[in-house]
């Protein structure tokens, strides 16, 4: 399973390459269009700006770009900064915690596998064609929300 935090960044960095160069969003739009506090933001933002996923600036406030390229990052590259999608492997395992292991060890290969093949890219245009300029982290506006 993905987390809520992974998902919130994976939904900010579409809106953050949606918005272009040309109108980089700020940190309050950020959080009135995702529903998001800008505390909550804050954190998340700073990880995707180290991890070279976004680049903060200021002007009158904090805006943010796109710094990778949508075109060849994609959802895992995003995730990977906030999960690690693989069960860990318990101490002392029996037979049939192995068992279990083995399906969701299975299961996580297939997400991160599903999630390296979403493009940024192929997400912005169900952004940018959105007749709602609000976007919330649980609105399914996105293929993995």
């Amino acid at each position: 399973m993905l987390s809520n935090r992974a998902l919130c960044a994976l939904n900010a960095t579409v809106f953050i390459a949606a918005k272009g160069h040309q109108h980089p969003p700020t940190t309050r739009e950020l959080s009135a269009a995702l529903g998001l506090s800008v505390s909550s933001l804050h954190g998340m933002l700073k990880l995707l700006d180290d991890h070279g996923i976004v680049r903060s600036f200021r002007g009158a406030e904090k805006r943010y770009e796109i710094k990778a390229d949508p075109a060849t990052m994609t959802a895992w590259d995003v995730v990977q900064i906030f999960d690690d999608p693989h069960p860990p492997v318990a101490q002392n395992a029996k037979e049939k915690d192995t068992v279990s292991y083995e399906y969701e060890n299975t299961y996580c290969e297939m997400l991160k596998d599903f999630l390296a093949s979403q493009k940024i890219i192929d997400q912005i245009a169900g952004v940018s064609s959105s007749s709602s300029t609000s976007m919330s982290a649980s609105s399914g506006a996105l293929a993995w929300a």
